[in-house]
């Protein structure tokens, strides 16, 4: 993709220098530094799109393909127009100053190309806390931060879902992408780890997927549990840390629409538990319990559905499934575990949430997961009611 023509081509006006973006997987991502050289000729004519109030712009080109794994791994292009109308969806929304989501800025539905605002050259949620281990006297700026993020998911998990927008942002591949990679390998690979009751826990992830469908394919569906407008592939490197600005930034919208509640948080905690497993002298433990803290406070302050007797359980249920499965298959794939521990552990780990869950939402094992301390205030919640 030749981004510099594509700017080009909305904008004469401007030249562009372009620097390869690196850490998504299913998009080529880049980001357009204007390099302050006017083009000479044809400065007349207006521009198919006026850009002289950007200085630089983060641009994604979407292949028939997983970017990160090559023509092998066919993704249909549909997940940019998700990308799209999400963020021009989020974009109508007055979010905290503390909260920023990339403006929408121009989206190309034939060249499959998306302009969006640069947040700034930030260091993802990741960085940050491995930047913060490797400190002294850190813990208190991480649970701040801690703090600040599960306030905004809870801020973002509150926007309004309905019908429209949840069939505008339906993606029948997506969800056969994260079926075939996350949930149909997950008996076999459970198997291969020793794990005996591999059998059962797989079924529990299987249900759990067609549970997700079905509740999402009827976001006004009132008598089940409401789904909740959702990044769907919430991890790390979507969360962007301004420590100048006291900002959080939220990117990457490719899987976004209606999803289970806690299932962006599930996931997210998912990605921080093997992070831990792997940095034994990690800050990474307290910063999750901080997190989820301060997201099930905010909610509920929000007055959160999810929350009401009637549906809480199930949501957490469906949560410590999600949670588990993402432990088991990030684990695997993890390929950097250092000397003495291995994914075996992280395997084992997931499994413990996976049996937790129970075959109902009557049979949560409310004591063990009190006893592990992650979810102790969705535990409160409940116990509470």
């Amino acid at each position: 993709m030749d981004f510099v023509a594509f700017l080009h081509d909305l904008d004469h006006r401007k030249q562009w220098k372009i620097h390869q973006l690196h850490g998504g997987l299913v998009n080529f991502t880049v980001r357009a530094t204007e390099s302050y050289t006017m083009f000479s000729d044809d400065q007349d004519t207006a521009p198919r799109l006026d850009l002289s109030g950007y200085h630089s712009l983060i641009l994604k080109h979407a292949p028939p393909y997983i970017a990160s794994v090559g023509s092998e791994a066919p993704f249909s292009q549909m997940r940019q127009v998700v990308e799209a109308r999400a963020l021009a969806y989020l974009g109508a929304i007055n979010f905290p100053e503390q909260l920023c989501i990339p403006r929408l800025v121009h989206h190309d539905p034939d060249q499959f190309v998306l302009v969006m605002e640069d947040l700034g050259d930030l260091i993802n949620l990741e960085q940050q806390l491995s930047r913060q281990d490797e400190a002294a006297n850190q813990e208190g700026e991480q649970l701040d931060l801690a703090n600040q993020l599960g306030i905004s998911l809870a801020q973002l998990h509150s926007v309004p879902v309905g019908r429209a927008l949840g069939e505008s942002l339906y993606n029948p591949d997506a969800r056969k992408v994260v079926f075939e990679l996350a949930v149909k390998s997950i008996a076999s690979r459970l198997e291969t780890h020793g794990i005996s009751d591999y059998g059962l826990l797989a079924e529990r992830c299987a249900q759990h997927f067609v549970f997700t469908q079905s509740v999402c394919s009827d976001p006004d569906n009132t008598s089940a549990l409401l789904p909740v407008f959702s990044m769907g592939d919430l991890w790390p490197p979507s969360i962007l840390v301004d420590n100048a600005r006291n900002r959080l930034g939220l990117v990457d919208w490719e899987f976004a629409g209606p999803s289970l509640p806690l299932a962006d948080l599930a996931q997210l905690a998912a990605h921080l538990q093997v992070y831990s497993l792997k940095r034994s002298s990690s800050h990474a433990p307290k910063f999750l319990r901080q997190l989820i803290k301060s997201y099930a406070e905010k909610s509920v302050e929000l007055g959160a559905p999810w929350a009401e007797p009637s549906r809480l359980r199930v949501a957490l249920r469906a949560a410590l499934i999600l949670h588990g499965r993402e432990i088991v298959n990030v684990s695997i794939e993890s390929k950097d575990w250092p000397n003495g521990v291995d994914k075996v552990t992280g395997v084992r780990r997931g499994c413990d949430y996976l049996r937790w869950a129970g075959d109902t939402p009557k049979d949560l094992d409310v004591e063990a997961l009190v006893q592990d301390g992650v979810f102790v205030p969705f535990c409160i919640l409940i116990s509470d009611k």
